[in-house]
């Protein structure tokens, strides 16, 4: 018999806690953006450990963090979501994902 044999498989729920403390650093922002349910779609195919989909009021609702230095990578994320977004929160994510906007139509004017 060998060693793992005789440990007990941890529970879903306290390893998704265990996930969350090890990659969620203390400065990290926690957002909500709401989006329509064609941005379901979008987020069932293409999600990440650190967001969860909820349902408010009917209304679908990403829920997650970010660290500082996966500012760039979330506001490609959300950029992909287009008109499917229809509220973000903090404005602090909103503004991120402007400037990715302004920053992506500058480069591709200047081509």
């Amino acid at each position: 018999m060998s060693v793992n044999e005789k440990i007990r498989p941890i529970k879903t729920e306290k390893a998704k806690k265990i996930l969350k403390k090890k990659f969620k650093n203390d400065n990290a922002t926690d957002f909500e953006v709401a989006i329509t349910d064609k941005g379901v779609d979008i987020f069932i195919k293409e999600n990440y450990p650190s967001m969860t989909l909820i349902y408010t009021k009917k209304t679908p609702i990403i829920k997650g963090y970010y660290n500082k230095d996966e500012e760039n990578f979330i506001s490609n994320y959300f950029l992909s979501y287009g008109k499917e977004i229809t509220a973000i929160k903090p404005t602090r994510l909103k503004k991120l994902i402007i400037k990715k906007l302004a920053d992506n139509l500058s480069y591709l004017n200047h081509i």
